[in-house]
Order: C-alpha cells, then structure tokens, then sequence
C-alpha cells in the first residue's frame, strides 16, 4: 500500500498521481506476488485492478511487468471484500461479504502460499482492527498528498489504534 508521509493512501478524490512507480517499485510487486497465490482486494481496488490487469499482458507496448503481473493476475485466486458487489460466475473469485476477518483466517490456515493485498485501504482497515494481517509491506512516499491540511482520504490507521508495522 502506498502511504504518503503525511499518513495517506490518496488525496481527497481518491487520486494517487503522487505515486511514482517504475522498475525499482515493479520488481518489489513481483517479489510480493511471487510469494503469494490468493490476492485480497476491496471492491474499490478490484474493480481498477480488473479494468486493467486481464488483457495488459496483450497490449502493443506491454512492458515486462505488465506481462508478468498480467499473467499472475489473471492466475491468481481472487478474494473480494464486498458488502454490495454481487456479481457471479467471475472465474478464481471469491466474494466475502460478511464475516471478513473469520474468512481470511480461515483462508490462512489453509494449504498455499500468501495472500496478498494491493491497495484496498478501507479492507485494510477492516482487518487491522480485528489483527488478521502478519506483515505489512507499506510503501512510504516522502510526499505529502493532502493539497491542504485535513484533506487528504483514507489516513492509514483506525480509531485511536496503533499498529507495529
């Protein structure tokens, strides 16, 4: 997850322009998905994940990493945190609705590699409250993504809580 130093995952309307990825950024994603076999997602990250990772591998100018996170995705077993996504048929998905936190541990004390979660901030929250989540792979940008104080979205922390990370 992509954390800016002032504590947030995107600006107020949900931008992430102060993200910069490139190869340095790549190769530690591969890293994290070549340890894992299940990926968990919010709807939210989900639905942008989904509109671009199942045919990047295709596109003319597909860099290697698109190649190599397109085809991990489109292998990978989904898991989506969803109180109003109801959609069926989609192929290696699962929706979890209800139960969140009782799902995953179940998921973890399964047979497999990792379970990994890209994003997904209000899922992460989710389970942070409930200690679901072993590691945390924080990315910390030395940026400030509110353009004002207080308007940033999405502080990575919940009520009063603290996390070791």
């Amino acid at each position: 997850m992509h954390v800016s130093l002032d504590g947030f995952v995107a600006r107020r309307g949900g931008e992430i322009d102060w993200v910069l990825i490139g190869e340095e950024m790549f190769d530690y994603a591969s890293m994290q998905t070549n340890r894992s076999d299940t990926a968990l997602y919010g709807r939210v990250t989900y639905e942008l994940m989904d509109s671009y990772w199942p045919t990047a591998a295709f596109k003319p100018d597909a860099t290697r990493h698109d190649i190599e996170h397109s085809t991990w995705y489109n292998n990978v077993r989904k898991i989506i945190a969803s109180k109003t996504m109801k959609v069926d048929g989609l192929e290696n998905t699962t929706i979890i609705s209800e139960n969140l936190s009782t799902e995953i541990q179940k998921l973890k004390k399964g047979t497999g590699k990792d379970i990994v979660m890209f994003g997904s901030p209000s899922t992460a929250h989710s389970l942070m409250e409930e200690n679901v989540i072993d590691n945390y792979c924080r990315v910390g940008k030395s940026i400030s993504a509110q353009a004002s104080p207080g308007t940033g979205r999405e502080r990575l922390h919940s009520s009063g809580s603290s996390y070791s990370v």
